[in-house]
């Protein structure tokens, strides 16, 4: 097959052994590993079938309930420490302050207060992680409901 469609990136990707080919990963910092490949990837084009969307629309819904619990842990019970990785890649482990409450505006800039702004920085992450499954959701619903083989 020569035009194929990745059922779940909807990227064109090619399918000689009758399954979309590995695609979707990166290189990160060039340093011998990968990220994850699509979850598309070793399934039939979606010219022919559908059958990778019902485990990803199932993952995607798990995952957002996943990360709303984790955010509501996350924000209530501030873990004892965080850690926080430099441009570099350097950790540096961030010890809770005695008494430290979550406080969604606090502003500024500290060396004093690394803890104070790195809680925050997590939260906000954890937030657009659920803001971007929650976009993909209708997509791929969408993708399954249209399915027509060809």
């Amino acid at each position: 097959m020569t035009d194929t469609t990745c059922q779940i990136c909807e990227r064109g990707i090619k399918a000689s052994t009758g399954t979309i080919a590995l695609h979707g990963y990166t290189r990160p910092w060039k340093q011998g590993w990968q990220s994850g490949s699509c979850f598309g990837a070793k399934f039939r084009p979606y010219e022919v079938a559908c059958d990778a969307l019902p485990p990803a629309i199932e993952r995607v819904r798990a995952f957002i309930e996943r990360q709303k619990a984790h955010l509501t842990d996350f924000t209530n019970n501030p873990p004892e420490k965080l850690i926080k990785y430099d441009r570099y890649h350097k950790a540096e482990e961030l010890v809770r302050p005695e008494g430290y409450v979550y406080n969604p505006r606090h502003g500024g800039f500290s060396y004093t207060e690394r803890y104070q702004l790195q809680h925050p920085n997590v939260i906000y992450e954890i937030k657009k992680s659920i803001e971007q499954a929650e976009r993909d959701l209708p997509r791929l619903e969408k993708r399954l409901a249209d399915w027509k083989p060809v």
